[in-house]
C-alpha cells in the first residue's frame, strides 16, 4: 500500500485561496521554512509507504520524524516576533499536521491508533525534555484527539485517557442549541440530539458525533456562521473547525472531514450558487439566535 501525499506547494494550494498564496509563500520564504516543510513531508510520505513492509520500522520512523519536526519548527517559530505572522505560520503547520494525521487514519484504519499514540507520546517526551509548553503543542498538533477518534471509529481497544482541552462552548441561550439540534435531526443531518449537544461540552471517552456525510458542505457553512455570529467559541484551540474535525464521524463511523476545512470552504465559495443556497438555509436555522453579551 503506497501513499501519494502532496508536498508543500500543493498543500498550500489546497489550504489557501489563490489570493492568499503569494502572502503565505512570502512568509514561508521569509522565515526559511520551505526546505524544512518539504523535507518533512517527503520523509513522511516515504515512512508511511513502508507500513506494509515493516510496521515497527514505520512506527519508529514516524515518531523520530515528529520529534525532529517539532524541535526544528519550534526553534524557527521562536524567531518570529510578529504575532500575526507567527499565528499564520502556526495555523499552516497545524493544517499540514492535520493532513498527515488524516491520511494515516484514512489509509490504515484501526492500525492508525497505535501509530498516532506512539507519535503523541514522542511529542510529549520532546516537550518535557526541551521545556516546551504541552498545551501549545496540542493546539498545533492535536494528535491525541485524532487517536481517540480513530479508536472510537474503528472499534479498537479501550481508551486509557481522555483529553478535555479542545471543544466548543455555546454562546447563546441553551434553548437555541436544543432548537438547532432538533432541526439538524429533522433534516437527517445528525442521528442523535444529545450527542450533538455534547459537542459543546468537554468530551468523554469514545466521544464522537455522527453526521450525514452528504451534508458535509452544509456543516462547514453552518459552523462558519456559528463562529462569525459569535454563537460558538473554541476552548483549547484557535481553529473553529478543529472540534468538528476531531469528533465528527459519518454514519459508518469513518472520519467525516479528511481534508483541510479551509480547502473545503474555498471549494464551496467558488460555487457562488451553492454557497448562496447553503447560506440561506443556515440563516433560516439560526434566525433569532443572538450571542450572549
Amino acid at each position: 500500500m503506497s501513499l501519494e501525499f502532496p508536498l508543500l506547494d500543493d498543500i498550500v494550494k489546497i489550504i489557501y485561496p489563490p489570493e492568499d498564496l503569494s502572502r503565505v509563500n512570502a512568509l514561508i520564504t521569509k522565515y526559511e521554512l520551505q526546505a524544512l516543510l518539504n523535507n518533512t513531508l517527503s520523509r513522511f510520505r516515504s515512512s508511511v509507504s513502508q507500513l506494509d513492509k515493516s510496521y515497527n520500522q514505520t512506527q519508529a520512523s514516524l515518531s523520530a520524524l515528529a520529534t525532529s519536526f517539532l524541535t526544528t519548527i519550534n526553534i524557527k517559530l521562536q524567531l518570529v516576533k510578529d504575532e500575526l505572522e507567527k499565528r499564520e505560520l502556526q495555523n499552516l503547520v497545524s493544517d499540514i499536521a492535520t493532513q498527515m494525521v488524516n491520511s494515516i487514519i484514512e489509509k490504515y484504519k484501526g492500525e492508525a491508533v497505535a501509530l498516532l499514540r506512539m507519535i503523541d507520546e514522542s511529542l510529549i517526551h520532546t516537550c518535557e525534555i526541551n521545556g516546551y509548553n504541552v498545551h501549545e503543542l496540542r493546539q498545533i498538533f492535536p494528535v491525541h484527539r485524532f487517536a481517540l477518534i480513530a479508536e472510537a471509529a474503528h472499534n479498537t481497544p479501550r481508551i486509557k485517557k481522555v483529553a478535555k482541552d479542545i471543544y466548543y462552548t455555546w454562546n447563546s441561550r441553551p434553548e437555541n442549541l436544543r432548537d438547532l439540534a432538533q432541526t439538524l435531526k429533522d433534516k437527517e443531518v445528525i442521528k442523535q440530539i444529545k450527542s450533538f449537544e455534547n459537542l459543546f461540552r468537554p468530551p468523554v471517552q469514545n466521544f464522537a458525533v455522527l453526521f450525514n456525510s452528504e451534508q458535509r458542505d452544509m456543516l462547514i457553512v453552518l459552523f462558519q456562521e456559528l463562529y462569525n455570529r459569535k454563537l460558538i467559541r473554541v476552548k483549547g484551540n484557535r481553529g473553529y473547525f478543529v472540534p468538528l474535525q476531531l469528533y465528527g464521524v459519518d454514519f459508518e463511523k469513518r472520519v467525516l472531514i479528511t481534508e483541510a476545512p479551509r480547502a473545503i470552504s474555498y471549494a464551496i465559495n467558488k460555487n457562488q450558487l451553492k454557497r448562496k443556497r447553503l447560506l440561506e438555509q443556515v440563516s433560516k436555522w439560526l434566525s433569532g439566535f443572538e450571542p450572549k453579551s
